[in-house]
């Protein structure tokens, strides 16, 4: 860099090479340097200088200010080193941990109105090729976001001795390679020399093309040594070169700028040279919103319709998926039509019953159970099933399901027949005891319930289940009147032991706020509850067995 610019640098407006481009369509190239990457997060090689410089600054932590210490190690960088090169490899010894650093930096960067821009003039033949060293993936990502056209990218040197740098698609050049293959250069040493045939495109791209360069300063010696070579003829459709600040270019950058037929554009940011860029090819069309969300949505029916074609576990998967980021609209829109299609109706059916149940929308769930029911060609009534011959372990899943929404939704006598019905299938079960308990309790039958708790109790297979008979024999004790103060102190003492903890309070709290129950009775069934949440969970079997060993539990 020099103090004084050079005055006999040519500088021409972003107008003026719209103009260019307009009238030699198709004549020209791009070289996007790491600025044309900030706007979308991507740091600088400036910025990363001195993000690698503090921290080996913090890590040696001399007794020098920081300015007097990087200065004096930057003593030390070989002429034919740059300082980024130096700085990255003093950070980052080995070539595996310099690739991890860039996945990590561009992993979450999307490309920005410039490369949409960019992309839609490559697209559109304006500027059909762009040569770049960024290890982002910023200028591809555009293409595939926002158009139907895909470049041909060269990510990697292995270019055929033949490779014609005229081609039908648009062209995307790395010219450091990608850091999803070996061939990742950012150090000196690394960037040097850029393979042969890499240097030969960039000279056939200045022999067949105008370039313009932006973002870029000019300061690694691989691509400065092909544009500022003496055996390197300037384009006839000229050099443009772009830069926020001209005093910030390389020496070698000038001196290339002197040249006949090269020109400087000063810009306020690469996102400002695009717009207008953009502004003056009035006849350039760069994808709308409604475009994207066109393309979006065609893309979203085709796998759709895809998967709803293979069907089975790629419907649950996707379903599931919905669910897991709370799209339970889509899953159940997505189940709709599985069921339309006709096969597997019966697990579709208990898939969407069990999204409806989740959105508290009780009365589709327990219709979409009772069809699965039908389905499988038995009758609604539960008390007219025969279980002669039949898939019992189908019906016990879609009468769990009913049963449990048909009490959360306040039919309990009916939940109760299907309890009932659970029970004749499973008889050691404690938890039907432990619902059908709590339906009976819910429902003013006391007696029954308190009988039904006492009964799950007995088949707990775990302190923990245990804890859930307690649970409705305190809130049945509670309803009557009765002291349940010994069956409270064996639940604390469960639930400070550790719990798997499942049970819902939305239907006692249900009864609470029908208010035939005193404020003490509702005082006693809320401290109950906190109990219960105030416990300790235990979620794994791992955890089980370290509390079988360390208490004697059950499991």
């Amino acid at each position: 860099m020099t103090d004084d610019f050079p005055d006999e640098i040519s500088i021409k407006s972003i107008e003026k090479l719209a103009r260019s481009i307009k009238r030699c369509k198709g004549n020209y190239s791009f070289l996007m340097g790491a600025g044309s990457s900030k706007a979308a997060g991507i740091k600088t090689s400036s910025e990363l200088i001195e993000q690698w410089a503090t921290e080996e600054y913090s890590k040696t932590d001399p007794d020098e200010n920081k300015g007097e210490w990087i200065e004096e190690v930057e003593s030390d960088i070989p002429e034919d080193q740059n300082r980024y090169g130096f700085w990255f490899e003093q950070r980052y010894t080995t070539r595996e941990e310099r690739r991890k650093f860039i996945k990590e930096l561009v992993k979450d960067a999307d490309p920005t109105f410039e490369h949409i821009v960019l992309s839609s003039l490559m697209k559109e033949q304006y500027v059909p090729i762009t040569l770049t060293p960024n290890f982002d993936d910023l200028i591809y990502d555009s293409f595939y976001l926002y158009h139907e056209k895909r470049p041909f990218l060269v990510d990697h040197n292995a270019i055929a001795p033949q490779f014609r740098i005229t081609h039908e698609d648009p062209m995307v050049v790395k010219l450091h390679g990608d850091y999803l293959y070996d061939n990742l250069k950012n150090t000196a040493n690394e960037t040097s020399e850029l393979e042969q045939n890499i240097h030969n495109v960039l000279k056939t791209t200045l022999n067949e093309y105008g370039l313009i360069v932006l973002g870029y300063s000019g300061r690694d010696q691989s691509i400065m040594s092909v544009l500022d070579s003496d055996n390197t003829k300037i384009p006839d459709y000229g050099l443009f070169w772009c830069t926020m600040d001209k005093e910030n270019l390389s020496e070698q950058a000038q001196s290339l700028l002197k040249k006949e037929n090269t020109f400087l554009i000063e810009i306020e940011s690469s996102q400002d040279f695009f717009y207008k860029l953009y502004e003056e090819l009035d006849d350039l069309n760069v994808p709308t919103p409604v475009d994207v969300r066109s393309k979006a949505e065609n893309r979203a029916k085709q796998l759709r319709e895809g998967i709803l074609q293979v069907g089975g576990n790629d419907v649950h998967l996707l379903a599931s998926e919905y669910i897991r980021r709370d799209e339970h609209d889509n899953a159940i829109e997505l189940l709709d039509e599985a069921i339309e299609s006709g096969d597997e109706i019966v697990e579709f059916l208990k898939k969407r019953a069990t999204i409806y149940r989740q959105k508290g929308n009780y009365d589709r769930s327990i219709g979409d159970l009772t069809s699965a029911l039908k389905e499988l060609g038995l009758p609604s009534d539960v008390n007219s099933i025969d279980l002669e011959g039949e898939d019992n372990a189908e019906i016990y899943n879609i009468l769990q399901g009913r049963a449990l929404s048909r009490s959360r939704a306040g039919y309990y006598n009916r939940a109760i027949d299907d309890i009932h019905k659970l029970i004749e299938l499973n008889e050691d079960e404690h938890m039907n005891y432990a619902n059908l308990a709590e339906a009976q309790i819910l429902s003013g039958d006391i007696e029954d319930g308190l009988k039904n708790a006492r009964t799950a109790i007995e088949k707990a297979d775990s302190r923990s289940r245990e804890a859930e008979g307690l649970l409705q024999l305190i809130i049945g004790k509670i309803f009557a009147g009765e002291d349940y103060h010994e069956e409270k102190e064996e639940f604390e003492e469960i639930c400070k032991e550790g719990i798997r903890k499942g049970w819902e309070f939305d239907e006692i709290h249900n009864r609470l706020e029908e208010g035939d129950i005193s404020e003490e009775q509702e005082k006693e069934i809320n401290e109950i509850e906190e109990i219960y949440k105030d416990g300790k969970e235990i979620n794994t079997i791992g955890e089980y067995i370290v509390r079988k060993k360390e208490n004697e539990l059950f499991i």
